[in-house]
């Protein structure tokens, strides 16, 4: 399996001239001293830690809300109508997934303001995942949000790869495979249909797996956890 994750500011839209003067904006509209660094400290924090950062460093009394909804206010119609590509962007993009890559984007914006964006640059198709730093509850310079995004995607891709096997080699109904699906119960396998599925993982996934590690598994998620766990505990090893 072969991902990239992307960041989206800077890197495939080109945004940051949008960015570099809104925070400065909101500070000089309440009358608050702007500081030399402020772009260098707030590149990396999402909106709401950016609102944290204003309230509990520099004294701004308004809540985080507030000051989020009003800075998304600035930047929203520069990202649904006039933030372009950076160069060449589009054609890399295309050029992976040509190659079959996944293809995923973790960024500190929010996912409100830049899904118009990537609509209207018709560059959404390439994506199997858009992460926000928001939704994973983690900073973009902590080393965690790209694993946190790795396992996403892994997690995301195994599960879609569990759901068509159970679908096409055991012929099990596309609408009853669900997370909370019940292998035995639900989808009928029996114990040597269960070999046949880890088999068949093992060819997808390049690893070699044990039987006596699924020896829990009861449902589709459950599968799907245990291969997460086995695929990462070998390229931890």
């Amino acid at each position: 399996m072969k991902y990239i994750i992307f960041d989206l500011d800077g890197t495939l839209i080109d945004s940051m001239p949008t960015w570099h003067g809104t925070g400065a904006a909101f500070l000089e509209k309440h009358g608050f001293a702007v500081p030399e660094d402020i772009h260098d400290v707030v590149k990396t924090l999402t909106l709401y830690q950016t609102a944290e950062y204003f309230r509990h460093d520099l004294g701004v009394p308004f809540d985080a809300q507030q000051i989020v909804d009003e800075i998304t206010s600035y930047v929203t119609d520069a990202y649904k109508y006039t933030i372009p590509l950076r160069p060449s962007a589009k054609e890399y993009l295309e050029a992976m997934a040509k190659k079959g890559v996944k293809m995923c984007i973790l960024t500190a914006s929010e996912a409100g303001y830049i899904q118009p964006a990537l609509d209207r640059l018709d560059i959404r198709k390439y994506f199997d995942c858009i992460l926000t730093c928001t939704e994973l509850g983690v900073y973009k310079e902590d080393g965690k949000a790209f694993l946190t995004a790795m396992e996403k995607m892994t997690r995301e891709e195994l599960y879609q790869e569990v759901a068509e096997t159970l679908a096409h080699l055991f012929e099990a109904d596309p609408e009853s495979i669900k997370p909370e699906a019940r292998l035995a119960e639900d989808l009928e396998l029996d114990s040597i249909d269960a070999i046949d599925l880890i088999v068949h993982m093992q060819k997808k996934t390049g690893e070699r797996f044990r039987p006596e590690d699924f020896q829990h598994v009861k449902t589709v998620q459950d599968v799907v956890d245990t291969l997460v766990r086995l695929t990462s505990d070998d390229k931890a090893a």
